[in-house]
């Protein structure tokens, strides 16, 4: 083989090399997004208003953790 056509397939392998993993790249859902949803369900479950979890009191939001954690025992 010539050395342009060595060339040429060395550089069409590592070109087919760099795009193999992003070819299989699953994408997930941010974990925060996530946690909005358990969020909201433990508001609705709980017959809560809508108040962001950082303003709860610290009474509540150890409701919510607790309550959470049930929600990842039962997976």
């Amino acid at each position: 083989m010539s050395s342009r056509k060595i060339h040429t397939c060395l550089l069409a392998a590592a070109m087919t090399a760099a795009l193999l993993p992003t070819g299989c790249r699953v994408v997930n859902q941010p974990p925060a997004n996530n946690e909005t949803v358990y969020y909201q369900k433990w508001e609705t479950e709980t017959h809560r208003p809508h108040v962001e979890q950082n303003q709860r009191s610290k009474d509540e939001q150890k409701e919510y953790s607790d309550w959470r954690q049930k929600q990842d025992d039962h997976r």
